[in-house]
């Protein structure tokens, strides 16, 4: 999940929920999708086998250069 803001309350796009399987989870965004020069939040959450979600994560923080 990606956010304009640190507490989560306003996402930048449903397009950012991504489902993703394995060990190296990683999801390129594609260019022109988040604007050069702001800071951007995201979190994760994992699902287990049987389709129950967990906790989301600590919230990270990114700038677009």
């Amino acid at each position: 999940q990606v956010s304009y803001e640190k507490n989560m309350t306003v996402p930048v796009s449903t397009n950012f929920d991504q489902f993703v399987n394995g060990e190296s989870a990683e999801w390129l965004v594609p260019e022109g999708w988040l604007l050069k020069g702001h800071t951007y939040y995201w979190r994760v959450r994992a699902r287990n086998f049987w389709g129950v979600w967990g906790k989301w994560s600590d919230v990270w923080s990114f700038m677009v250069k």
